[in-house]
C-alpha cells in the first residue's frame, strides 16, 4: 500500500497508456494508468498544459466522491473544478479522491 499523496490542482486527466512497462510484460494483469494535473478548469477543451504528469502500474482505477466528464473524442476521464485531489495504490488500485468546488 501507498501512502495517500495529495496535490493542489484545479484539474485531472486520467487514462490507460497504450504501451506496458518493463514490469508489466512480466504481469499481464496491471498496464500504465496516468494522471495528469492541471492548474485550470477545462483542460482539453482550453488546450491546457498539465504541470505534473503520473504514470501507475495497476490492475483498476476507481474514482470516489467526484463528478466525472469522459471526453469521448480522446477516451479520458476529465476531473474538473477540484481543490484538491488525493491519490493511494491499495492492492494494484489506484484509488482517487479528492475535493471539488
Amino acid at each position: 500500500m501507498m501512502a495517500v499523496t495529495s496535490y493542489k490542482c484545479k484539474s485531472a486527466i486520467i487514462g490507460r497508456m497504450h504501451k506496458r512497462s518493463k514490469k508489466t510484460t512480466e504481469r499481464l494483469d496491471t498496464l500504465l494508468a496516468f494522471v495528469n494535473l492541471c492548474d485550470k478548469s477545462n483542460p482539453i477543451r482550453n488546450n491546457v498544459m498539465p504541470f505534473k504528469f503520473l504514470e501507475f502500474e495497476v490492475q483498476d482505477v476507481k474514482i470516489k466522491g467526484l463528478d466525472v466528464d469522459f471526453m469521448i473524442d480522446g477516451s479520458d476521464i476529465v476531473l474538473d473544478n477540484l481543490s484538491s485531489l488525493s491519490l493511494e495504490v491499495e492492492d494494484d488500485v489506484l484509488v482517487i479522491s479528492g475535493e471539488q468546488a
